[in-house]
């Protein structure tokens, strides 16, 4: 593996290897007009959201913190957030002004769907003009931060792209760069394994208590979630056991300790391979990567 790879260094000794502006809505009911924006600015990616609206506690918090997240990962170079009212918007603002970059702020009230894509779609046009003076330079590996995720499993996911990754895992922590695998339902059957490689006693606690929540959270309602893997297309492509699916599905993580456990979202405070919760579905789990700050994923199919 290259010692360093080309990025973009940011103010905050961040890293990035794309350079977005980044729109994004603070609830549901303000994604039309960060659609609208990102079509008349090239270089903006929008950041929409089906939640916040009726959110409360934990769940609120989740919610915040992950539009906060995406807004913070390394590819992104500033922030538009579009919001229906400030006190909503200043709750994720807050949140990414200590990353250091741009971040703006447009509301539909009192202006209106017309006036707020209008100044949306001027204040994007400006952050992308001064995105657009950064020039790629190169840069360490150490400042990578890779997830590492897998989908549609058979027979083949175990034995070929799975420990490929892996190989890339470990490569990538060996050069002094961040590795981080999810999917906490991927884990039954092999969680003790799994833990083993833990730095401490402590890590390795934190990471076998977050799959037994979710199987007990899971049974409390009366469903013993053990059941639905393999999934139905993970047996048609050849797997029979849960163990067998966790087997192939931790082969992406490499042999390298486990130096740390994350919550939804969450970004690790320091380097190596970590864990982090997050659902095993595709979108909900990369949601979690990037707002962890993944620059890069990589995702093996069957």
């Amino acid at each position: 593996m290259a010692k360093t790879f080309l990025g973009y260094p940011r103010e905050n000794g961040t890293i990035g290897v794309r350079n977005w502006v980044a729109v994004v809505s603070i609830m549901d009911n303000c994604n039309p007009v960060t659609r609208a924006i990102c079509q008349q600015v090239d270089g903006t990616i929008p950041v929409t959201t089906l939640f916040v609206r009726g959110q409360y506690g934990r769940d609120l918090d989740i919610s915040y913190n992950t539009l906060a997240g995406m807004g913070r990962n390394p590819n992104i170079a500033a922030v538009l957030l579009v919001g229906l009212e400030e006190q909503t918007t200043e709750e994720v603002a807050r949140r990414i002004r200590p990353s250091g970059k741009p971040v703006e702020a447009i509301h539909l009230q009192p202006h209106g769907t017309i006036n707020c894509v209008a100044e949306g779609t001027r204040r994007a046009l400006k952050l992308v003009v001064r995105a657009s003076n950064a020039r790629r330079q190169p840069c360490p590996m150490s400042a990578l931060m890779v997830g590492v995720q897998c989908g549609g499993s058979d027979t083949t996911s175990g034995l070929t792209c799975n420990p490929v990754i892996g190989q890339m895992s470990d490569r990538l922590v060996d050069d002094g760069g961040t590795v981080i695998i999810s999917e906490t339902s991927e884990f039954f059957g092999a969680e003790q394994l799994f833990a083993a490689r833990a730095v401490n006693p402590a890590v390795g606690k934190a990471f076998t208590d977050m799959v037994l929540r979710l199987e007990n959270e899971a049974m409390s309602q009366g469903i013993d979630i053990r059941g639905t893997n393999p999934t139905p297309d993970n047996i048609r492509g050849g797997l029979t056991t849960i163990e067998e699916k966790a087997l192939g599905a931790m082969a992406k993580a490499g042999t390298r300790p486990l130096a740390g456990v994350l919550s939804y979202g969450e970004a690790p405070s320091g380097k190596g391979l970590h864990f982090l919760d997050a659902p095993a579905p595709a979108v909900e789990n990369l949601t979690a990567l990037a707002a962890a700050g993944c620059q890069l994923v990589f995702f093996g199919t069957g």
